[in-house]
């Protein structure tokens, strides 16, 4: 028998042509929730930030739309600028419409906080290694100032099948495309540089267990709550490719912390959520859906 929170809701997923935002509406649309999605060429908003359609009996909007990564943050300010002003102008024309939305924002876990104590907990100060950190949290501040309804999640590392590449993150899908393609793999600094790898699934569960709590302004860390090396990935991926593989190094980008790793336990609590997949599990899971795209 269904609950009645079952039951009653309209979703709203923007950037549904992304890595997470397909990932959802596939996620979502199989467990009997109306989904409106929307995309770069059909969006929600237009770019004053007006609203395109009326989202009638909606609750929850997902807000997966950006065009921003950590390059594009370091070298393309004036991006970074026009999408946070199209943010604001977006919750305004939100809030003006004097409904209970509530907005799930996607932060990020890995560079809000800097080169602060690990694993870093949502009370530690906020110090954004990067311009992606700064980016994201001026997003996080107009979210709250906003008054609607918001849960603001700081996901760490997310992998998973069809994660694109060549955009500053997802070094799993990087380094196993390499692998494939011409067994080198280049690795940035060290194989210590730690790393709180999270798979896609992990990541779905929790984001539909935001649509089941109560109304409330929360912050919570996504992530596995584990450290990783980048060596200990190296091993991993050895195990299961079965290639003897080489590994390049770089130097240290600018854009990269040293150590990464989250406290989730709050969104344990209260969201009674916690990651199932494992790191070798995430990474088999990846490497079979490169090997037949």
């Amino acid at each position: 028998m269904k609950n009645k929170s079952d039951e009653r809701k309209d979703i709203v997923v923007l950037g549904s042509e992304g890595f997470i935002g397909s990932h959802l509406l596939r996620y979502l649309s199989k467990r009997d929730y109306k989904v409106h999605d929307f995309t770069k060429s059909r969006p929600l908003f237009t770019p004053d930030g007006n609203m395109t359609v009326d989202l009638n009996e909606a609750s929850d909007i997902f807000w997966f739309s950006s065009k921003i990564n950590p390059a594009i943050a370091v070298n393309n300010p004036d991006l970074v600028d026009e999408e946070i002003h199209y943010f604001q102008s977006s919750l305004n024309s939100l809030r003006q419409q004097n409904k209970n939305y509530r907005i799930i924002f996607p932060s990020s876990g890995g560079t809000i906080y800097g080169e602060s104590r690990v694993p870093c907990s949502e009370i530690d100060s906020i110090n954004p290694v990067n311009e992606y950190g700064k980016y994201k949290f001026a997003k996080e501040q107009l979210l709250r100032e906003s008054e609607l309804q918001h849960v603001i999640l700081r996901i760490s590392n997310v992998f998973g099948p069809d994660q694109p590449i060549g955009r500053g993150q997802g070094v799993i899908a990087e380094w196993l495309t390499a692998i494939k393609s011409y067994g080198v793999i280049t690795l940035y600094g060290e194989e210590t540089i730690t790393r709180d790898f999270l798979y896609i699934e992990d990541l779905m569960t929790a984001l539909s267990k935001c649509i089941l709590i109560g109304r409330a302004k929360q912050t919570y860390n996504i992530g596995s709550g584990v450290g990783t090396t980048l060596g200990r990935v190296l091993e991993v991926m050895q195990d299961i490719t079965g290639i003897d593989f080489q590994v390049k190094i770089a130097p240290k980008r600018s854009i990269d912390r040293l150590a990464i790793e989250i406290d989730i336990s709050l969104a344990k609590i209260q969201l009674d959520w916690a990651p199932k997949f494992s790191l070798s599990e995430g990474i088999q899971e990846v490497w079979n859906s490169i090997l037949i795209s």
